[in-house]
C-alpha cells in the first residue's frame, strides 16, 4: 500500500496488477511511520502476513485506524485484472520466487501445462493461500475489495493493455504529475495455458467471487471475459 496522510489517499496492492510500479511512482507520497512491504511476523494472527498485499480483514486488524480513514474520508484507489492473466502471472511469479527447483522458462509448452496442471491440482487451495504468504499472488481479488459487504476502496480502475489505467488512478488521486513506468512485463508468456481445460475450469471455480464481482458492473464486466490471445504481462 502507499499512504499519503498529508494528500489523505490510499492505494490498495492488489496483486499482480501492476501495484509495484504504481506504488514506486507514489513513494514521494508516501508518509504514514509503516512501510508496508514484505512478510512480517503478526503475534494477533500467529502467523507471517505479507504488507505489501494486506487483506483488508488483516489491514482491519493490525492498523485500524487507516482503515477507519479508508472508509471514512481518504480517496483510495484499487487496479483490478482479468482473473485469467492475473492467475498466469501469478503462476509465474510463483514458481520464480518459490519453486525454484522448477524452472518454468526451460520447459516445452506441453511440459509447462503438466506442472501447472499438477500445481492446481495438488497445491493451490484456499487454506494454502491464508496460512502461507508466499501464496499471496494467488488471493481472491475480492479479498482487497470487499470486506462484508462493504466495498472499501473507494475507486476500482480495471488494467488496459496500455497503461491508461494509471493516468486515470493519478487523476483521481489528485496529485501533480508524475513519471509512470510501463508495468512489469514477464518474460515468460504462458497464454497457451488457457487453453488446457482443467487449467481454465479451476480458474473459474477458484475465483467465482471474483468472476461475480466483476460481471455485476458494467464498467468492470468486460475483464471476466476468457482471452482470445493471452499473455503474461
Amino acid at each position: 500500500m502507499i499512504v499519503s496522510h498529508a494528500q489523505r489517499f490510499i492505494f490498495f496492492h492488489n496483486p499482480k496488477c501492476a501495484g509495484t510500479s504504481f506504488r514506486n511512482a507514489l513513494h514521494p507520497y508516501h508518509d504514514d511511520k509503516a512501510t508496508f512491504w514484505g512478510p512480517i511476523y503478526s503475534p494477533y494472527f500467529c502467523n507471517y502476513i505479507d504488507h505489501t498485499h494486506l487483506r483488508l480483514w488483516e489491514l482491519a486488524a493490525l492498523f485500524p485506524k487507516l482503515f477507519d480513514a479508508a472508509g471514512r474520508d481518504y480517496r483510495s484507489v484499487i487496479f483490478v485484472r482479468n482473473p485469467y492473466t492475473r492467475f498466469l502471472s501469478a503462476v509465474a511469479e510463483h514458481f520464480k520466487k518459490f519453486e525454484r527447483h522448477v524452472h518454468l522458462e526451460d520447459l516445452s509448452s506441453l511440459e509447462q501445462q503438466a506442472v501447472v496442471t499438477k500445481f492446481v491440482e495438488r497445491s493451490l487451495n484456499i487454506r494454502e493461500i491464508l496460512a502461507d504468504w508466499t501464496y499471496i499472488h494467488f488471493s481472491p481479488q475480492i479479498w482487497f475489495i470487499m470486506l462484508g459487504d462493504r466495498v472499501i476502496p473507494r475507486r476500482i480502475v480495471p488494467m488496459d493493455s496500455d497503461g491508461a489505467f494509471m493516468n486515470r488512478a493519478i487523476s483521481y488521486l489528485n496529485v501533480s504529475t508524475i513519471p509512470l513506468p510501463h508495468y512489469n512485463r514477464s518474460p515468460l508468456d504462458l497464454g497457451h495455458l488457457l487453453a488446457v481445460p482443467r487449467i481454465v475450469s479451476f480458474i473459474q471455480e477458484f475465483y467465482a467471487v471474483d468472476f461475480e464481482f466483476l460481471l455485476a458492473l458494467p464498467e468492470l464486466a468486460g475483464l471476466a471475459v476468457l482471452p482470445v490471445s493471452p499473455s503474461v504481462r
